[in-house]
């Protein structure tokens, strides 16, 4: 049994379908660098930004590197150099050495010094150049700076200066951001490492590897709704493990994500205005068949409502229709919204579908809380119209 303040060691879960991307961030570090190197690892939420980041810290550590890690955080994005605080903070002692003027824009902006001034961006960024620099002389360095989408733009423009200016210095920068844009200040070129979806067979060699691996019909259906997304394969397979009965439940809806993947999204579609709510709910209450019948009926999905969803990054509008960015983005849309307000998006949906006799009903029949009579004989009407 481990004493006091011990933990058991365990072997990290090896990270699969992420090769090719291992490879590079892994050159960065071993061995350790001779020259300055900056790299930006893109992808969306739950493409694996963190792990892959975290591998690489920890080979830095084993490499004899220092690391100096910021992850943004929301509560403190509007927070003028919050982000350059946290990732300094183990080393500002070290600004005792900077030049003056350095040393006095750094500690300022940071709120440290005994006669702040007003923050200059100029100076600050030199003066993390130098600290950067002044510590690579004594260890290289690796700078990770995660969920830069929640970091201060200050803080970002301060490190997008020194990485741009790294040359000798034994610094690796990399930098961690949702999306494919780059973040605030680093579209100035520097290399780029986006993480995709994974195979259909990276896909199921993660499933597998899962402590109750999803079969069956769930399977299939954590394979499609994941979409080659990692977070969501891991965390939909938990789902069905802990509800076997989930992937028969759920078969014309989508299966509900758990908590952590739904807090990714939700926080988007909160931010959304009611107009554009409304409208995102409607799309991920219909089925696919379902959307151009609800657009060419006035039911609120029109490209003018859904476009600051699009703007978010949640749906994708063209010339074919809507499509949602992700298959997660609809089921967490539909199982964060009350029922009351889903209830309403299917009658809804099922007055402009009556000349669909068969979806009018499957739409009520998910309106209903309670055994509806009329539901039941639309819905028997359609079984024997099917047969």
């Amino acid at each position: 049994m481990p004493g006091p303040g011990e933990l058991l060691e365990q072997q990290p879960a090896p990270i699969i379908g992420r090769e090719a991307g291992l490879a590079w961030l892994r050159g960065l570090v071993e061995p350790v660098p001779r020259a300055g190197r900056v790299l930006l690892v893109t992808g969306d939420a739950g493409m694996g930004k963190t792990v892959l980041l975290a591998d690489t810290a920890g080979r830095a550590r084993s490499a004899g590197m220092r690391v100096l890690w910021v992850t943004g955080r929301e509560s403190e994005s509007k927070l003028v150099y919050a982000g350059l605080h946290q990732l300094l903070r183990p080393v500002l002692s070290g600004a005792a050495g900077l030049p003056g003027r350095q040393a006095q824009a750094l500690l300022s902006a940071l709120g440290l010094a005994a006669d702040p001034v007003i923050p200059d961006p100029l100076l600050t960024g030199v003066a993390v150049l130098t600290l950067l620099s002044d510590l690579s002389e004594r260890s290289p360095v690796l700078v990770v700076a995660d969920d830069t989408h929640w970091l201060d733009r200050s803080s970002l423009e301060a490190l997008a200066f020194a990485g741009s200016r790294l040359d000798a210095e034994r610094v690796v920068l990399l930098v961690g951001a949702r999306g494919q844009a780059p973040p605030s200040g680093f579209d100035r070129g520097f290399p780029e490492l986006h993480l995709g979806p994974l195979s259909v067979a990276d896909a199921s060699r993660l499933l597998d590897g899962q402590p109750r691996p999803p079969r069956g019909r769930g399977r299939a259906q954590v394979l499609a709704q994941a979409g080659g997304n990692p977070m969501a394969l891991i965390e939909l397979a938990k789902v069905v493990a802990d509800d076997p009965a989930a992937s028969r439940r759920w078969a014309a809806e989508p299966l509900p994500p758990t908590d952590r993947l739904s807090a990714v999204i939700t926080s988007r579609f909160a931010a959304l205005t009611e107009e554009a709510q409304a409208a995102l709910l409607l799309a991920a209450v219909a089925d696919g068949p379902d959307l151009a019948a609800a657009a060419s009926h006035g039911a609120g999905l029109d490209a003018l409502a859904l476009a600051p969803a699009e703007q978010l990054g949640l749906v994708k509008v063209d010339r074919t229709g809507l499509q949602f960015s992700h298959p997660l983005v609809r089921a967490a849309i539909y199982h964060s919204t009350p029922f009351a307000q889903r209830a309403a998006a299917h009658r809804q949906l099922a007055e402009a579908l009556h000349d669909q006799p068969d979806r009018r009903a499957w739409h009520l029949a998910a309106a209903a809380l309670q055994p509806d009579e009329h539901v039941a004989s639309l819905l028997e009407a359609t079984a024997a119209q099917a047969r």
